[in-house]
This record gives C-alpha cells, structure tokens and sequence, in this order.
C-alpha cells in the first residue's frame, strides 16, 4: 500500500524542511501553509498521515484537524507544536482527534518513526473496517439463509402433509377426479392461486375439471419436444408420467424465475398427480375385465 502523507504548516521554512528528510522515502507528499489549503487537498485525496502545526492564522492546527475528519476518517493526526503547554497538547487531542504530538525543534529520527507508525495504525483501522464490513456481510447472509431455511422447512412441511392427505383420500375415494381437484388445490396452498391447464395424450378422466385457457401452442409443442419441468415464458410446464413415459403435461400460470424455488414440491405433488392417473386407468381396465367376465358367464350360461 501506497501512502498519502500531508504536511500543513504556515512557515514556509518548516515545509521545505520536512521535504528535504522525507526525500526518497515510499510516501506521496503532500504540502499545505494553511488549514484552509489542506481542506481542498483531502477533498480529493484521501491521507494515511496527516501532520500540522498548532498555532496558524485565520484556522488553528486544532481546528483544521477536527474538520479534516470529515474528509479522512482513518487518517492518523499528528500535531506539531512550538510550545510545550500541557493544556494545549490535551486539547488537541481530544478536540482534533490528535493521535500523537511533536515539539519543535523536532528529532528526525523521531519524526521519521512516529510518521512509519502513523501509517500503521491506518492500515490497521483500514483492516478493522473491512473486517468489521465482511462480518456485517457475512452476518446478513448468514440471516438470510436462516430465513431461506425456515421457508424451506415452512414449505417441505406442508408438501408433506399435502401428499398425506392426498394419499389417504385416494385410499379412501376411488374418485379420480375428486383427488386431481384435490392435489390441484393442495399445490395452489404451496404456491399460490394460479392458472393452470392439462395437455393429456388422452382426456379421459378430466371430464368436469374446469380449466383456463391452453397456452399457445408453440410453448405446448416447445415443452413436450423437452419432456422436463422447464419454464417457457410465464408458463411452468411440468410432465407427468406413466410407466415412465409421458402421460402429459400440467401448464401452470403464471410462473417466473422467482418461483423456481417450489420446483421440488410441484414435482412431488405431481408424482401423486400420476399416481391418481395411474389409478384411474387401473380402475378402469377392471371394470372393463369385470364386464367382460359378466358377458362370458352371460353367454356361457345360455
């Protein structure tokens, strides 16, 4: 890291001087003979150290500290002083956010030193706030995939109790059409109210099921050439099978990026939603059996 040193002193002299021991060190130098002149220089830079004498006209050492923490909050502050009054090096600190002192004249060694720290403490409290700004982060992250995580279980919960209901009125009704109702309702408790409509290989079965509109039929011919849940402009398609081929597909409305997180539960109610179908069919089959069987006693009988 490259470091911004600013000297702000009213004496020419003392500027200079401070140039001359800072010559060739790894520091950008930076010089101002007033408290008015160092303000328009930190509006645009920011300091690592910033150095200035106590007594100046029009604006003190002081002063000029206090306010150029407005502009450089990290910046180390160091005063320099002709005087050796107690009282006045106090206020300094607590006024203008004084880091450390000098007297003059000054140890150049000292100065050397205290100006090699002043950069370290900068550093140091740069660090501090990047950490304390990544844990912020890492904090607020940590919330949401709290809350993520609740929803989550929210969510995976209800999936569960929805199929158990499912399961146990399919047990107990052979109505194939009272439980498509149900298991439709059950997935718009997971999801919200939305639109939806079947595209069966064969209709059979939904005879007295109000549905919306179909989709077009470029969206209808797009999802079964995929043959996957995928979403296709506000329509989320999702196939249903039987003997793992496809038996068809539900069309749900509307539907955007921001609900793909109910994927894993659209797809298990509609495992149950093939399940009602298959069941359909196998009922079906038997009472075609059941008639043939009547038939053949009939004509056997005769």
């Amino acid at each position: 890291m490259t470091h911004n040193i600013l000297f702000v002193d009213d004496e020419e002299n003392i500027l200079k001087s401070m140039e001359r021991i800072f010559h060739g060190s790894p520091f950008n130098l930076f010089f101002a003979n007033s408290g008015e002149e160092g303000l328009k220089i930190i509006k645009d830079q920011e300091m690592s150290v910033i150095i200035s004498d106590m007594k100046m006209p029009r604006m003190s050492g002081v002063e000029f500290l206090r306010r150029s923490k407005d502009y450089c909050v990290d910046a180390t502050r160091i005063i320099l002083s002709g005087y050796s009054d107690i009282q006045d090096i106090m206020n300094a600190v607590n006024e203008g956010h004084v880091h450390n002192y000098l007297t003059k004249p000054w140890e150049n060694e000292r100065l050397k030193i205290i100006i090699y720290n002043g950069t370290l403490n900068y550093e140091k409290n740069r660090q501090m706030k990047d950490l304390a700004k990544e844990l912020q982060e890492k904090n607020k992250l940590l919330k949401e995939m709290n809350s993520n995580l609740e929803e989550v279980v929210r969510r995976r919960s209800l999936e569960l109790f929805e199929r158990n209901r499912i399961l146990t009125l399919m047990l107990s009704s052979p109505e194939p059409m009272t439980n498509i109702k149900e298991t439709l309702n059950s997935l718009m408790n997971l999801i919200g109210p939305r639109k939806f409509y079947f595209h069966m290989d064969s209709a059979a079965g939904l005879e007295g099921l109000e549905q919306d509109s179909p989709p077009p039929g470029a969206i209808v011919e797009k999802a079964r050439e995929i043959g996957k849940t995928v979403l296709l402009n506000e329509y989320l398609a999702v196939p249903f099978l039987r003997d793992e081929k496809s038996n068809g597909i539900l069309f749900i409305y509307p539907f955007v990026e921001e609900d793909k997180k109910f994927i894993h539960e659209i797809n298990s109610l509609m495992k149950l939603m093939s399940l009602i179908f298959k069941q359909q069919y196998y009922l079906t089959q038997s009472e075609e059996i059941l008639e043939s069987y009547d038939v053949l006693m009939e004509e056997l009988s005769d």
